[in-house]
């Protein structure tokens, strides 16, 4: 019990913490709008700040809905035989337009399909939490590249992309509930996807692992079982 209520302590602590910058924005800017004489140029540029953070509050809160139902046991993996493939590439599919909006070119290296028992859904949801975390962290003009290989008990997906890289120190970090460096804090994101995306994967009996170099890019390595 005194566990329980610790988590539901920082789980609380956390929320309020990533609600409060967007919601001071948005109290801000919008009594600007209403007491200001503006002119046409500074309304748009308040109103495009509101949307962009009523865009990271619809995406936070649905990121915060996911994490209660993982943590209350409520997503319900269901592991069934299906095409590996055809889930990678609706993954990739799906974060399509955020790469061509950076002109980032997202290549998967051609495999032979095979049926393996996962939840497609939610490991689908969990490819495109890496990829988009790829594309993110990833300058315009750069690459993804996407691979898949076997070994006896696993299926290994490699997501490889040429972006800013991580420190050999942060490798456990990024995989934390809400965590965000201080130098990737300017960018758009909430810091649960590889929280969420590790944690479906480790309830399917896998896991995901991450390596990469300051500057150089970053590899992370997505495990499903076979069996």
């Amino acid at each position: 019990l005194d566990k329980e209520k610790e988590s539901i302590k920082e789980l609380v602590t956390d929320i309020s913490h990533q609600l409060k910058t967007p919601l001071a924005s948005l109290k801000l800017y919008n009594t600007l709008l209403i007491e200001e004489e503006l002119n046409d140029e500074d309304r748009m540029e308040f109103l495009n700040t509101n949307e962009m953070c009523i865009n990271k509050l619809h995406n936070l809160i649905d990121a915060l809905v996911n994490i209660s139902r993982l943590e209350a046991s409520m997503i319900n993996i269901k592991k069934e035989n299906k095409s590996i493939k055809q889930t990678l590439t609706k993954a990739i599919d799906s974060v399509r337009a955020k790469a061509n909006q950076k002109n980032i070119h997202i290549t998967l290296e051609e495999f032979s399909d095979k049926e393996i028992s996962h939840d497609s859904t939610w490991t689908e949801e969990s490819i495109f939490d890496v990829l988009e975390n790829g594309v993110k962290y990833t300058k315009e003009n750069g690459n993804i590249d996407v691979s898949i290989s076997e070994t006896i008990n696993f299926i290994r997906i490699d997501i490889q992309d040429d972006g800013i890289g991580i420190n050999k120190s942060e490798f456990n970090n990024i995989f934390k509930r809400f965590y965000r460096n201080e130098e990737v804090k300017e960018i758009e994101g909430s810091g649960v996807g590889l929280y969420l995306s590790r944690k479906i994967f480790e309830q399917q009996g896998g896991n995901i692992i991450v390596s990469s170099k300051k500057g150089q890019g970053s590899k992370f390595s997505l495990f499903l079982t076979k069996v």
